[in-house]
């Protein structure tokens, strides 16, 4: 009776050298034109590919539910990295706030834009046009002005807006 010989081949096209890992990133779409360059100049400074990936916020954190690994994930709503790290896909200790977007003011045609929140208080003669507060610009616009300690003298005259768009257009007409 002859020994049985179990033979197993391993093939994994590899050359000696030890992989290089592709880092992923999961962003929102919204930053998608200012990431890709940044991406492209970090790859080609370190000769490693990164997977890029870009969508709605509701739908990265289902991505991430789902299974889709990121090394980073970036989030200007710190809701939705509140979600991760509920779910245990993010540690907090890792959560790093890279940038702050400052409160802009603008103002209709032919007026200076306010630079200050307390500007407005004085300066304001109609309706003040804030993004809708369940939309991140419209929550941190909030917080901002409440921060500034102005809000309960503005909140009467806030108008939600849906978006940038829908702003242009009230600026431009008068509405605001």
């Amino acid at each position: 009776m002859h020994p049985r010989v179990l033979t197993v081949i391993w093939a994994c096209g590899c050359t000696g050298e030890p992989a290089v890992p592709t880092p992923g990133v999961l962003a929102p779409r919204s930053l998608q034109p200012v990431l890709e360059p940044v991406v492209a100049a970090w790859e080609t400074a370190h000769g490693t590919r990164v997977r890029l990936g870009f969508d709605a916020p509701d739908r990265l954190l289902r991505q991430a539910n789902g299974g889709t690994r990121a090394d980073v994930f970036v989030s200007a709503d710190p809701r939705w990295m509140d979600a991760l790290v509920a779910d245990g896909h993010v540690e907090p200790q890792s959560r790093r706030p890279v940038a702050y977007d400052p409160l802009v003011f603008v103002a209709a045609p032919g007026q200076p834009p306010a630079r200050d929140p307390r500007d407005l208080v004085v300066r304001l003669q109609g309706p003040l046009g804030v993004g809708n507060p369940d939309l991140p610009e419209g929550d941190l616009a909030q917080r901002a002005l409440e921060a500034t300690m102005v809000w309960d003298q503005l909140a009467d005259r806030v108008v939600s807006v849906r978006g940038p768009s829908e702003l242009r257009e009230r600026l431009e007409a008068g509405e605001l």
